[in-house]
């Protein structure tokens, strides 16, 4: 019989004292933890991932034998596969599919907790970002919308580390959502927009490609058709966000698009751009009209 290796022992290990715990593990002890598990390879770091995302679902383990399961997994998850976060995910898709409502939901914070929720199958993270930007927009056009849109714009920002993670068939509510807020209300205090939320909105629209920008510049103009004023704050709000926008690398024509766009707000008229023949003319082939 072939002698177990040096890093299976290890495995072995870990998930015994995570199962015989009494008490939170403590920083000292995960701190060992984490010197022994980066020596792991990605197989053995991604099967140990995959022993504590069972331990932690099921119903049997003790809630100090879950708490632990995560802290450890908390740490495990830099150092495993992509494909076998993938995998973890789809047994999220299973759990729903089985009606266990309880599994999903103690599943997803798995993902939550571990900074993950991008690997969640791409039905469930159109699930969760499409409701996230509802209850969003319901925030930013209700009371005390400063105070309530961060929570869900936060939120929607863990599903979203890239361009890549933003689900094709939800672009659009996506984006019209954020440029929602970020242009914000016509009002002085904190230039109309959300201060806690802010970060979030500018976050999102940093990390988009230069296809989903030409995709916001189309959205664009319906949001500035409902401006009437060409000098007040949301459209002070829109010039900020062509700023943030531009890049070399969205290429000569696109950066030219956006300065022309902020000409016009130089001019006090951003609000009038989208009606210009000029900028129809130099739009053609990258917007639809």
């Amino acid at each position: 019989m072939d002698k177990p290796s040096n890093s299976a022992i290890t495995v072995k290990r870990l998930i015994e004292n995570v199962k015989k715990a009494e008490s939170r593990l403590d920083t000292v002890t995960l701190n060992s933890f984490q010197i022994a598990i980066k020596d792991l390879s990605t197989n053995m770091a991604s099967n140990l991932i995959t022993s504590l995302f069972g331990i932690f679902v099921s119903p049997k383990s003790a809630t100090i034998v879950q708490t632990n399961a995560l802290e450890v997994s908390k740490i495990v998850w830099k150092y495993c596969k992509a494909e076998t976060k993938y995998d973890l995910g789809e047994k999220v898709d299973i759990y729903r599919n089985n009606l266990d409502e309880e599994k999903t939901k103690i599943a997803e914070s798995f993902f939550e907790e571990c900074d993950g929720l991008q690997y969640l199958s791409l039905n469930t993270r159109i699930l969760q970002i499409s409701t996230l930007c509802d209850e969003l927009l319901s925030a930013h056009t209700g009371y005390n919308n400063f105070y309530n849109e961060p929570q869900y714009a936060k939120a929607i920002m863990n599903y979203i580390k890239v361009s890549e993670d933003i689900p094709e068939e939800r672009i659009e509510k996506i984006l019209n959502t954020f440029l929602s807020c970020r242009i914000g209300r016509e009002v002085t205090y904190c230039h109309g927009v959300s201060p806690s939320a802010e970060g979030y909105y500018d976050e999102f629209f940093t990390i988009l490609s230069k296809r989903q920008i030409i995709v916001m510049l189309q959205l664009l103009k319906n949001h500035l058709d409902s401006i009437y004023n060409g000098s007040g704050v949301r459209c002070a709000n829109v010039a900020t966000l062509l700023e943030i926008i531009k890049s070399p690398l969205l290429g000569e024509r696109l950066n030219e698009i956006i300065d022309y766009m902020l000409t016009f707000y130089s001019k006090k008229i951003l609000n009038k751009v989208y009606k210009d023949q000029g900028f129809k003319d130099l739009t053609k082939g990258i917007l639809d009209w």
